[in-house]
């Protein structure tokens, strides 16, 4: 996992924030996830070995909590990048899932007077299973331009798909997201300063420093950051508009690159230098060559005229 991915994954994970997102993107404002009653699920219980041995990996999170008295298992992919087999890898967790809950079912429920199909089906007639409901929480600069449904990914005739069950996904996307005040934390406020730095908007708005750092790692704009860890370990808001942090971003880029160009010609201009000066070596050297050689040709002229 990058750097990007880490960093949204912690967010996202705190109880208050996995709760925001589900009332705020799935429930439109309704305060219907109660984070007070959000369990994290084991990563080393039976359901998440079974989805890891399947797929290589895990869910990003996921969580078991309770709606209206009814047991119910939501789960958060984070994509920094477009993911195009999405939607199949989101169904295989999910049935992976639910194939899981199906084997505990006979375990905890202890049931020992099964008939020959209840026991065939691996379920007792009247297993009721908890619903399975996952956010694709894409964190990206470009626009989703992959599947947002199964039928997005299939060949499919008109005639079959009406028969073939669709699969959508919920993708909140924040560059798309345009409603950020249906979130009561800050959530909101990472929302709104991604999609400003994405948009290159000139609206100012007041963060943590922590949200300034995260909007930073997952932007990539180190202004953001440097600005952020000046202010790290205070309760104190920033005041950031997105595109005055994208211009200081791009003239110390400016500065950067005439730095390099700089450095790139003094170190030219010192290998000059040494070439001129190895040059003048040499031809010192070859000259006091040329005089010992004359020397010795007119010395070896004087010794024939003697002779």
């Amino acid at each position: 996992m990058g750097k990007k991915d880490t960093a949204v994954k912690n967010f996202i994970e705190d109880n208050r924030i996995f709760a925001d997102l589900f009332n705020g993107a799935v429930f439109e404002g309704k305060q219907i996830v109660n984070a007070g009653m959000l369990n994290k699920e084991d990563p080393e219980h039976k359901t998440m070995l079974s989805i890891r041995k399947a797929v290589g990996k895990q869910r990003d999170l996921l969580r078991r909590t309770s709606v209206k008295a009814h047991y119910v298992v939501l789960g958060v992919e984070d994509q920094s990048k477009v993911h195009y087999a999405m939607t199949v890898r989101n169904m295989l967790y999910d049935a992976l899932e639910y194939e899981a809950q199906c084997r505990e079912r006979i375990v905890t429920e202890g049931r020992y007077d099964l008939t020959a199909e209840e026991i065939l089906s691996g379920i007792a007639k009247d297993t009721k299973l908890m619903p399975v409901y996952t956010v694709i929480l894409y964190t990206g600069e470009d626009p989703w331009d992959g599947p947002r449904c199964l039928h997005d990914m299939l060949d499919i005739p008109e005639e079959m798909k009406n028969i073939v069950p669709d699969y959508p996904l919920k993708i909140v996307s924040v560059r798309e997201w345009d409603k950020p005040e249906l979130f009561k934390t800050e959530l909101g406020d990472f929302f709104r300063l991604l999609k400003n730095v994405y948009t290159k908007s000139a609206e100012e708005v007041e963060v943590s420093p922590y949200i300034m750092k995260l909007t930073g790692v997952v932007s990539n704009v180190k202004t953001l950051i440097r600005k952020a860890e000046k202010k790290e370990g205070t309760e104190e808001k920033i005041m950031c508009r997105a595109a005055e942090e994208l211009m200081e971003e791009g003239r110390e880029e400016e500065r950067k690159n005439t730095e390099r160009e700089r450095l790139r010609a003094d170190r030219a201009e010192k290998k000059n230098k040494e070439i001129e000066e190895k040059n003048k070596k040499i031809e010192e050297k070859n000259k006091k060559i040329e005089e010992e050689n004359k020397r010795l040709k007119e010395e070896l002229a004087r010794m024939k005229a003697k002779a």
